[in-house]
């Protein structure tokens, strides 16, 4: 479902030309997938979602918080 609703939207951001919620929470969550658990989904699968993921990462608001999953011991 969220890979065909963001494939649909031109927009740089999810909702718009501006930053919002719902794109932050989704790429959040999608690299807590893959550091917490590695393989359990492939991005391939869902290139809408990849390219949103990337795109959100390579903002510098992103990269100055960014901080590696550590899991608990």
């Amino acid at each position: 479902m969220l890979e065909a609703d963001r494939a649909k939207r031109s927009t740089p951001y999810w909702l718009g030309e501006r930053i919002g919620h719902a794109g932050i929470m989704v790429a959040s969550v999608l690299r807590f997938i893959g550091e917490a658990d590695p393989g359990l989904i492939s991005l391939a699968d869902f290139p809408a979602l990849d390219a949103h993921a990337a795109r959100m990462e390579a903002l510098p608001v992103f990269r100055a918080i960014s901080q590696l999953f550590i899991a608990p011991a």
